[in-house]
């Protein structure tokens, strides 16, 4: 059997270096790219949280404004929003706060 030796040229040794450098180059990025896209999508979820905040927000914002005029909603923004009570009611006050 003959021994074959490969020798590489200055040339061969130039590409070889610089096909490792591309290589390391594309993980960096790829990685970059990864994390990136990770944020994106935490960012994403997010915010599809406060677009489901909102829109159940305006559902009952909605709900409000349509039955303004019922009496029991009235009352009930009268309890709530204003403090108000009816006579007869007894009132209990947080004095821890």
């Amino acid at each position: 059997m003959q021994n074959h030796k490969v020798r590489f040229t200055k040339p061969a040794i130039g590409i070889v270096i610089l096909i490792l450098v591309l290589m390391i180059l594309g993980t960096v990025t790829l990685i970059h790219a990864k994390n990136e896209l990770r944020d994106l999508q935490t960012q994403t979820e997010t915010l599809q949280q406060e677009v489901t905040k909102t829109v159940e927000e305006n559902a009952a914002l909605t709900y409000k404004i349509e039955h303004s005029d019922d009496p029991e909603m009235m009352e009930q923004a009268a309890r709530e929003e204003l403090g108000l009570v009816k006579p007869g009611d007894k009132v209990f006050y947080d004095t821890n706060h």
